[in-house]
């Protein structure tokens, strides 16, 4: 009877410490689990996990070291806690610790450690940790793939990266977007628009995060037939109205020369849809300079806008910059 009200109790208790860390109510949650007078994982789990939540890992990290037995769950919240932090040494090294005690690593396990690779100098504990994770038989795992294809991008391996997709058995947006992009921002646009034309013949969703890589790639090496050609396609499949896709189009066409092209796409998002018309009196002119973009950011209500201000500024001294080169080169050739 006695073991059954303890059971009965520690169950509660967790239920009660659960909605606490759910409400991020910590407080309580650490009064809960001090009055209990047995504790499982599971307690410990859950309040470890609550202040991971609230980005206090030291506090997570003296629970987890006053815990009599730990699992994987344990590892994983505290590896994942300081791999959203940057925090790559204590990630590793709780990795190590965790495979040292004999306990299996998963899917989260990995996806967690290999975030914390992103620089060229960290590729060789990547293509370890890759090593890793094929002998224990996860790189068909495609969440998993798709990590590891993410890692080789951020550290600038893209032949490594490539290489992994195209043994993939199966690949799902991720996979595409993650080799697109990771092309296109290592300054490789062709290569990138040569998988990104591949994603669109075998029907894969496009979004804008994609277009956006794609067209910025467009914009540094000057591509203005292809630039144009994914500005239509942005149109056609009804993702102009993110203010991201608008803001490196105008990018693209500035740097590509086309400044009321620039002009005529940053007019367009006033209403959150980069397909519209402009009439050539809101055309900045070389009279106008930056008031001209300030007075059209306005007017467009972007100003006003939160979500769009940072995009709207950023739009607005692209277009100016490249503005003022082009109209320096004009004046040198009049010279």
């Amino acid at each position: 009877m006695c073991r059954s009200n303890s059971i009965s109790n520690i169950f509660l208790s967790n239920r009660l410490i659960g909605f606490y860390v759910e409400s991020r109510s910590l407080m309580y949650a650490r009064r809960v689990f001090d009055e209990m007078f047995m504790k499982n994982v599971y307690s410990y789990n859950t309040l470890i996990s609550g202040h991971v939540n609230e980005g206090l890992l030291n506090q997570a990290h003296q629970l987890f070291n006053e815990m009599p037995e730990r699992d994987t769950i344990s590892y994983n919240t505290l590896i994942s806690g300081y791999a959203k932090l940057g925090h790559k040494e204590e990630a590793l090294e709780l990795f190590k610790s965790m495979v040292f005690e004999g306990l299996r690593p998963n899917g989260f396990s990995f996806t967690s450690i290999l975030g914390t690779f992103s620089s060229i100098l960290e590729t060789r504990y990547g293509a370890g940790m890759h090593g890793f994770i094929t002998k224990a038989g996860f790189e068909g795992n495609v969440v998993i793939a798709n990590s590891i294809i993410d890692m080789y991008a951020k550290c600038g391996e893209m032949e490594n990266a490539e290489k992994l997709f195209c043994i993939m058995p199966d690949h799902d947006e991720i996979s595409w977007t993650s080799l697109v992009c990771g092309f296109a921002k290592n300054g490789e646009f062709w290569r990138a628009l040569k998988i990104f034309r591949e994603m669109v013949r075998s029907t894969m969703e496009l979004d804008t995060v994609i277009f956006a890589s794609v067209i910025s790639g467009a914009a540094w090496s000057t591509a203005l037939e292809e630039g144009t050609q994914l500005h239509c396609l942005v149109v056609k499949r009804g993702v102009g109205g993110s203010v991201y896709v608008g803001s490196v189009l105008v990018d693209m066409y500035a740097k590509c020369g086309k400044i009321e092209s620039s002009s005529r796409v940053f007019e367009e998002m006033q209403n959150g849809g980069v397909q519209g018309n402009q009439t050539d009196s809101q055309i900045p002119t070389k009279k106008s300079g930056p008031p001209a973009f300030n007075t059209l950011g306005k007017e467009c209500g972007l100003m006003e806008r939160h979500d769009l201000r940072l995009g709207a500024k950023w739009t607005c001294r692209s277009c100016y910059s490249n503005f003022r080169e082009h109209e320096d080169d004009e004046e040198e050739h009049k010279a």
